[in-house]
């Protein structure tokens, strides 16, 4: 999601997200976005936290030793069994590397400082991030009209929900703008569904129009 990507600092796409948000006067999103955001955001936190805080602790307990970037893999493939957990967290491991590490061969010492402000920012600073996206970003009004037939094609070509909804409510809102709005998502399936002909936006960006 565009929005988690910029409210967690070592999400991979962070810095996309950031020109992204950089770019536009104003960003609007439906109740739906808001609702996925705001579970999204909760168990990516979750995820992250626990993962972080347990490398911080075998660290100590030097049950880790010794560790390069490369040895980070093999780590969370030893103790992360849940799929879509994993997922997450290796996703996360490049960022975090660059941002708070640097190093090719870190210290033990540098290592746990580099831990302890990533737990800093994650449980501080990407709060303070939520606050600034959900303050500058505007709610659209709720979609009534069903758009029969916009939905089957998007389920024909397998967008399914929630990515389908989402979709369709930008369309409408696009239509009752006097303006024509991008639609703007970091979801590969959500982004084939709206670059469908049949919609109403000036354009449909993804990830890769905003790698400056």
């Amino acid at each position: 999601m565009f929005s988690i990507a910029y409210t967690f600092l070592i999400d991979p796409f962070n810095n996309n997200s950031i020109n992204a948000f950089r770019k536009y006067s104003a960003i609007f999103w439906s109740n739906l976005v808001k609702e996925e955001f705001d579970k999204v955001f909760i168990s990516k936190k979750e995820v992250l936290v626990r993962f972080y805080k347990k490398l911080l602790k075998d660290l100590k307990q030097e049950k880790v030793l010794n560790l390069r970037f490369n040895d980070l893999n093999k780590y969370i493939k030893q103790g992360t069994s849940i799929k879509k957990d994993y997922k997450q967290i290796k996703s996360s491991l490049s960022s975090f590397w660059d941002r708070y590490v640097d190093e090719s061969f870190p210290s033990l010492d540098s290592l746990e400082i580099a831990i302890n402000l990533c737990l800093r920012d994650l449980r501080i600073v990407s709060y303070k991030r939520k606050t600034d996206w959900e303050n500058y970003s505007q709610l659209t009004e709720k979609r009534t009209n069903k758009y029969f037939n916009l939905n089957n094609k998007l389920r024909r070509n397998g967008v399914h929900p929630p990515d389908n909804e989402i979709v369709l409510d930008a369309h409408d809102h696009n239509l009752k703008t006097s303006y024509d709005l991008d639609f703007i998502t970091f979801d590969k399936n959500c982004y084939d569904g709206a670059k469908l002909a049949d919609f109403s936006f000036h354009d449909v960006k993804f990830i890769w129009d905003f790698t400056f």
